[in-house]
């Protein structure tokens, strides 16, 4: 079960795959401000958009994707 992400959480994974604020909204189709608030801990995001955000990101990044790899 996915539990709801701390802020530092959604920070390092955005940070770890390369992705900016604006860039890591658009792959989940939310909004550069909702992002900026998960991260800055104003709201809680969705454990569902996280669980998207973990899958998507897996894919969007080539070296992310190699090293997540069984």
């Amino acid at each position: 079960m996915t539990t709801t992400p701390t802020p530092d959480e959604i920070r390092a994974r955005r940070l770890a795959i390369g992705l900016t604020q604006t860039e890591a909204a658009e792959l989940i189709y939310s909004r550069m401000r909702s992002w900026q608030n998960w991260e800055a801990g104003e709201r809680t995001m969705h454990p569902g958009l996280w669980e998207l955000f973990c899958l998507k990101s897996a894919t969007a990044n080539p070296a992310t994707s190699a090293a997540n790899a069984p």
